[in-house]
């Protein structure tokens, strides 16, 4: 952008442009993604996005993702409610177990089992957090085979992380904000012979620029028996 040719100054300043429009406004999936991966969790948002927002925003960004996460594993365990309660009663096996022997508590032991509520509980998300992350080493690192072994014990973690993965990756190409080609070479107009979409580009970027460009046959290797031809701009 401090370039001082105008072209690719013109070029940066609509690169910076769209990495902006994209990146300021990061999709709340990609983030979740990242929480799901046992090597990063909010650790790296917590490391990134101080640069992308600021020191100020990106708490309230960071509160955001996580509120996508509880309301995200909340829904999963309306749609799934046979997973939500298998951790409620595996977490109650080892009490009631325990106090089994005595058999004056036994009656306690099932009303203190029906008064928990899974929302009073910590949830996976909880959970999950609460363990230290994988090292992150230069070894591949199976995140599916990950979720599919920890899925007996976060199960609604285990299918949204399914579902999230299986989201296919798109990407956009910066070459479409300063390529010349389209305006050129375009579904109606597709047949042009190399030399002349090269006379075409050429040409353009003379005239932008102001410049007289004089063309030596012995530097271009230009056979000095081929006639010349006139580039219409206007065609």
């Amino acid at each position: 952008m401090l370039s001082e040719v105008p072209f690719i100054k013109d070029m940066a300043t609509q690169m910076m442009s769209k990495f902006q429009k994209y990146w300021r406004e990061i999709h709340g999936l990609m983030c979740v993604a990242v929480v799901l991966d046992p090597r990063y969790k909010f650790m790296l948002l917590e490391y990134y996005f101080p640069v992308i927002y600021g020191d100020e925003q990106y708490v309230t960004e960071i509160a955001k993702v996580r509120e996508l996460c509880c309301e995200l594993l909340e829904e999963y365990g309306s749609k799934f409610p046979h997973l939500r309660e298998r951790r409620v009663q595996e977490e109650n096996v080892s009490t009631s177990s325990s106090t089994r022997r005595l058999d004056a508590l036994s009656n306690f032991d099932r009303f203190v089992r029906a008064s928990y509520r899974v929302e009073n509980m910590k949830s996976e998300l909880d959970l999950y957090l609460e363990e230290n992350l994988i090292p992150r080493t230069e070894e591949s690192f199976d995140i599916c085979n990950y979720w599919k072994v920890t899925g007996l014990k976060y199960p609604l973690l285990s299918m949204i992380a399914k579902d999230v993965f299986a989201v296919p990756v798109s990407t956009v190409a910066s070459e479409s904000t300063f390529s010349t080609g389209g305006r050129h070479v375009s579904s109606h107009r597709s047949r042009l012979h190399p030399s002349t979409l090269e006379a075409l580009v050429c040409t353009q970027n003379w005239l932008k620029t102001d410049k007289k460009a004089t063309v030596n046959d012995e530097d271009n290797d230009v056979d000095p028996t081929m006639e010349p031809y006139v580039v219409d701009l206007d065609d």
